[in-house]
């Protein structure tokens, strides 16, 4: 506990979370969200947020932002109304949008990098990067994950939504780019889990890893709105057979395929479930420590399972590390498990493997 919140320095006037002090880094400089919303423009009701972006490629956003200096309102199209409200609706906090007004967010929106510490410097700006890096450093599958979100930091746009919980879309944006949108809103506009600087980052690295994932397996299922199946977290064989809309990408072999790996991550989170109780009642991880695998284990069988291995597996070892309970079990089993999935991950080939030990071996 002592060692998260040396890495994270407290915030003054915040309520930390109970697990980690909030963060802040006093060398890079937030936006002022007041300043950062009051941009507003009188070019009328009949203009859409897609002639705006237009303009900016035409242009460019600093004269589009001169122009909008000057200004005072533009109307908000209905149907982006609906869909920001559709938005909301998603999120782990309410929002409040004018029927009359855009905010400026929509000029930063989608933002690319080639760089991931320019990355965290936008979307995480409290947070001490070094000390981010310096708990990957400490375990080399962490680092061999990070390594790959970096090398695929490429197909990732990032689009800020005030509140927002980190989130994936599932296909990317055009067929041309192949950049998938993470949305995302700062932590200090989070509630609950996410408020937690730990966590928080943990969020953001699970989102990356579904892209990245999304990349490097070769699941033979096309991106789409509906096809889950591209972002699974193992390699699949090519179709065979007709895909029907409600099949989620995947063919009847790849169906089968899907069935028999999850079956053997299935055996591998109940055993990391079982540690983690061994862990806890050994007094080795504490009751918030098990809690959060529990949670994470639950989440990854229950939730789109066949995508969220690798995923959760990446933030809950970085919790885990940030935690300083590398001596557990628990901790042992999930770098274990985060290891093979690297290895499958880069191979290009494999199945998921049973890595529970045998009955002659001791737990």
């Amino acid at each position: 506990m002592a060692n998260i919140q040396r890495l994270f320095p407290k915030i003054k006037n915040k309520t930390p979370h109970k697990a980690h002090a909030l963060p802040i880094n006093k060398g890079v400089s937030q936006e002022d969200d007041s300043q950062y919303f009051k941009r507003q423009s009188k070019l009328g009701s009949g203009i859409t947020t897609e002639q705006i972006l237009g303009l900016q490629r035409t242009i460019g956003n600093q004269s589009v932002m001169r122009l909008l200096d000057n200004s005072s309102e533009i109307a908000l199209p209905e149907s982006e109304n609906q869909k920001r409200k559709s938005d909301d609706r998603r999120s782990s906090a309410q929002i409040s949008f004018s029927s009359k007004v855009i905010n400026r967010q929509i000029f930063i929106q989608r933002k690319k990098y080639k760089n991931i510490d320019k990355m965290w410097a936008d979307v995480a700006p409290n947070l001490e990067l070094a000390e981010i890096k310096k708990i990957i450093s400490k375990d080399q599958e962490l680092i061999t994950a990070y390594q790959d979100l970096v090398d695929n930091i490429q197909f990732m746009r990032f689009k800020y939504q005030k509140s927002r919980q980190p989130e994936a879309e599932i296909a990317p944006k055009n067929d041309k780019t192949q950049r998938y949108i993470i949305n995302y809103g700062k932590m200090e506009d989070q509630i609950d889990t996410y408020r937690d600087p730990v966590r928080f980052v943990g969020a953001i690295l699970h989102e990356m890893m579904h892209i990245a994932a999304a990349k490097q397996y070769a699941t033979n299922v096309p991106p789409g709105k509906q096809n889950l199946g591209h972002l699974a977290n193992m390699h699949l064989p090519m179709p065979q057979g007709i895909v029907g809309p409600q099949d989620q990408g995947l063919a009847d072999n790849q169906t089968e395929e899907v069935k028999k790996q999850m079956d053997t991550m299935s055996v591998n989170w109940q055993h990391l479930l079982g540690l983690s109780q061994s862990d806890l009642n050994l007094g080795i991880l504490n009751k918030d420590q098990q809690d959060v695998i529990q949670k994470r284990v639950s989440y990854a069988e229950n939730t789109a399972a066949m995508a969220h291995y690798d995923t959760v597996l990446v933030d809950l070892l970085f919790y885990l590390q940030a935690e300083g309970v590398q001596d557990s079990e628990s901790y042992k089993f999930a770098n274990q498990m985060l290891g093979e999935a690297n290895k499958r991950r880069k191979a290009g080939a494999g199945a998921v493997k049973d890595l529970t030990p045998t009955q002659n071996q001791i737990i």
